[in-house]
């Protein structure tokens, strides 16, 4: 589990006879989006307590974001902690903008109720500090690293980035820097895909000539998938390499040209970026580079 620990404010619903819908809320918090909603969903017509939660975030800006819920005629907003300074901003922005709205005039946490000038000086920063002190204490030598999902990856810290983080003038800005930079970052996240090969399974990832691509160092197979494979079935990891041979604008110019050793590309780079306890960072590989790799496969 990657929240090493969570906090969560209310706001009573004092003044309507239901929830707001989502394109309410949206209306009010002015800029933020909702992610994993689905694309079906007519967002003026679905209320807040449609759904268990609904997450929210600003694009490009947001690291973990925070989630919005309504039960027993309260919204709770729920953010995960350690999330960056920006994610916490945002909140208690939409916290403020709500409670203004229904002019209830009182914002609760799990133990304390504050008036609005005890919330506009709420010490954020102390709550991020408390997350990454436990981010610290969970990592041991079982617990290697930890997950912490954000938006649309999730990242791995551990002890070599939390003991650097700690050495740093302001380990909270710098922590905000770090996930807000790994969410945001300009790159393709490759998935593994599952082939039956043979007597076996293989794992696939793509990379792309021309693509800035993250791919995980040491691969393993996904949660979902260890009921079906095994390491009796499993042949191990590949890279599908798919080079242009044509123009770079045009899709029908790319084309899988071969499927490599995972190890080799590794090999062959000798030198990449670690963005994380887990992945490391491919900068985009040239024509020749990939035609290079097939040779040393």
């Amino acid at each position: 589990d990657g929240d090493v620990m969570s906090k969560s404010f209310y706001v009573s619903n004092r003044s309507l006879d239901r929830s707001l819908t989502i394109k309410e809320c949206l209306d009010l918090f002015e800029d933020l989006e909702v992610y994993d909603l689905g694309d079906d969903i007519d967002i003026s017509k679905a209320y807040i307590n449609d759904f268990e939660q609904i997450i929210l975030g600003k694009l490009n800006l947001t690291a973990r974001g925070f989630s919005l819920a309504y039960n027993d005629n309260k919204y709770e907003f729920n953010i995960p902690n350690p999330a960056s300074i920006y994610d916490y901003k945002i909140m208690l922005l939409a916290i403020y903008k709500l409670d203004d709205f229904l002019n209830t005039k009182e914002i609760s946490d799990e133990t304390n109720i504050y008036t609005i000038r005890e919330f506009l000086n709420y010490d954020y920063k102390s709550d991020i500090l408390y997350g990454l002190n436990e981010i610290d204490r969970h990592l041991t030598v079982e617990h290697q690293y930890l997950m912490l999902p954000c938006l649309t990856v999730d990242v791995a810290i551990d002890r070599f980035t939390i003991d650097k983080l700690f050495k740093l003038d302001d380990p909270v800005v710098a922590f905000s820097n770090y996930i807000t930079n790994l969410e945001n970052l300009d790159a393709y996240y490759a998935k593994a895909t599952y082939y039956k090969q043979d007597e076996g399974i293989i794992g696939v990832y793509t990379l792309t000539e021309g693509v800035r691509t993250v791919l995980p160092r040491r691969p393993s197979i996904n949660s979902e998938y260890k009921d079906v494979i095994n390491e009796d079935n499993f042949l191990g990891f590949k890279i599908a390499l798919v080079l242009c041979n044509g123009d770079k604008d045009n899709r029908d110019s790319y084309e899988m040209e071969d499927i490599i050793d995972y190890e080799t590309l590794f090999t062959y780079l000798k030198d990449y970026e670690m963005l994380d306890a887990i992945n490391t960072l491919v900068e985009p590989l040239s024509h020749n580079d990939m035609l290079n790799l097939i040779k040393e496969d």
